[in-house]
């Protein structure tokens, strides 16, 4: 285990790095599985019989009988249904089943709906309405929709029309958080890298998230963090296996390749290529969330590889959105500063690169680090995607298949500070941070060079046609990740409060490594 000088952080505490003889593959237990997904029970079809009772069906033969919902004389619905009991809410349990609550706080289960068939949630609920009928409509991820039947009113009774549309919260709470982690375990893999190439030949466990994916190929390119692949030494780990979720028998290793990465920003890619395993497998790419959309208090889902047992899951909330920390590299000499999420989801050794998520199984964040100071509990970090995305495109355009290990970023020619920054409640009632972001100087010989002036306020950068608005600083360092050689960047600016519309080509020998 190695510190910080600060003996704040410990990166490397966030992976395992032990002489072989220590830890072997043979020897990690790579056995029982933490997450369990709900049985394969669901509903197959929904029916309102002759006498008006609402049958549900099941996929093991079951079918259970409602009662009476469709008018008084369940027949005609159009006598009214009962509106005097009304249902005032619906969540999905941890079992993945559907629990209407009633206004008179009795409960109705409807059965397993996460996913169309109960299980597979890569096609998730995702959002429910009552509509004018008051019919339970399903829609699904994938763009389709059932009507569970008549849900509105317990027994039928003569009553008003019901209310229209009604919308009902389907995620979000703790109960949630079992289908959050069944949609994103299977992007989260295992990563074990044998340092042959250094003595005493060492090894270390962590995790990684699948970022793209091509289940006809078996091609598939996987973030983790550079501590993960790297030793004190100097050397990349010269022997790299993935175990997908479900298959951490070593029969299942996969093997992968380092292409790139950045030590002073702890992100790193592998590549595995024309892999059976993929394949065959459940595996599949995660899917990002915008990052500078989460608040304190949002669901933080964390996913990796503790202690190099296999994949497991813990449950926290993000504490801050972005804040930036001061640490020393996985080399124990180069300081840096990283932009983090801060959690309080436990996390320990072996979570290195595995996936933060949120309460949809969207991925918020790289795990990458925690405080280990004492009388400090449960203070962990992750990269934010957003960050995390540019650099990994980034470095995929520079070292895949090319002629470097890192990705490389411009020097624009200006220098810019936070002029000022406040607090507001937005729509939704949660509170924004918005920073000013001033140019304080622009450098001779650089192609800003009589373009952008003192005092300019950045409103907003546009690359590659992606137009970000400049409300925190990290905006303009994200948005000049993705800027490659030969490509123009451009700004709108304030300048004694008039807009004015600048662009500039950063010069190809002012792209450095980052």
């Amino acid at each position: 285990m190695k510190k910080t000088t600060k003996r704040i952080l410990s990166l490397l505490l966030m992976s395992i790095l032990v002489f072989a003889s220590v830890l072997t593959l043979s020897s990690c237990d790579l056995s029982a599985l933490p997450i369990q997904l709900p049985e394969a029970v669901s509903i197959t079809k929904t029916e309102i019989n002759e006498e008006g009772e609402l049958i549900v069906h099941y996929s093991d033969g079951r079918k259970e009988n409602l009662g009476i919902v469709v008018g008084a004389d369940g027949k005609d619905g159009e006598d009214g249904i009962d509106t005097s009991v009304l249902v005032t809410s619906a969540a999905i349990n941890a079992s993945g089943e559907l629990v209407l609550t009633y206004s008179d706080g009795t409960e109705q289960n409807l059965g397993v709906v996460v996913g169309k068939d109960g299980v597979d949630t890569s096609v998730r609920v995702s959002a429910a309405q009552i509509n004018a009928s008051g019919e339970l409509i399903l829609y699904y991820s994938d763009g389709t929709e059932e009507n569970l039947g008549v849900v509105v009113g317990k027994d039928g009774e003569d009553a008003d029309a019901p209310p229209t549309n009604v919308e009902i919260n389907v995620s979000g709470n703790a109960e949630s958080a079992t289908a959050a982690v069944a949609y994103a375990a299977p992007s989260v893999v295992s990563v074990y890298c044998k340092f042959t190439n250094v003595y005493p030949a060492a090894q270390s466990a962590g995790s990684g998230v699948i970022y793209s994916l091509d289940k006809t190929t078996g091609d598939a390119l996987i973030i983790t963090n550079y501590h993960v692949v790297y030793d004190d030494s100097g050397a990349i780990a010269n022997e790299i296996g993935v175990y997908v979720y479900g298959s951490r028998l070593e029969k299942y290793t996969i093997p992968a390749e380092f292409i790139g990465g950045s030590m002073r920003e702890d992100i790193a890619v592998l590549r595995v290529t024309g892999s059976e395993l993929l394949k065959s497998s459940i595996a599949k790419a995660a899917t990002l969330a915008d990052s500078d959309a989460i608040y304190p208090g949002d669901t933080a889902i964390a996913i990796g590889n503790p202690l190099g047992y296999g994949i497991s899951a813990t449950y926290g909330k993000v504490n801050v959105p972005t804040e930036s920390l001061d640490t020393v590299a996985c080399d124990n000499r180069t300081e840096v500063t990283l932009r983090v999420i801060r959690i309080d989801t436990a996390v320990n050794g072996g979570n290195s690169g595995g996936g933060l998520f949120d309460g949809e199984g969207r991925l918020i964040g790289i795990v990458n680090a925690k405080s280990i100071e004492t009388n400090v509990e449960n203070v962990g970090y992750a990269l934010p995607a957003n960050k995390v995305r540019a650099l990994v495109d980034n470095i995929v355009y520079h070292c895949l298949d090319g002629d470097y290990i890192t990705p490389l970023r411009p020097t624009l020619g200006i220098t810019v500070q936070i002029a000022d920054s406040l607090a507001s409640v937005n729509g939704e009632g949660l509170i924004d941070i918005t920073e000013t972001v001033a140019v304080i100087g622009v450098d001779e010989g650089t192609a800003a060079y009589g373009v952008f002036l003192e005092g300019d306020i950045l409103v907003s950068v546009t690359v590659a046609e992606r137009t970000v608005q400049i409300t925190r600083m990290h905006h303009l360092l994200d948005a000049i990740l993705d800027l490659r050689p030969g490509e123009s960047i451009a700004f709108k600016v304030l300048r004694e409060g008039v807009e004015t519309a600048l662009s500039i080509t950063p010069a190809k020998s002012l792209y450095n490594p980052c």
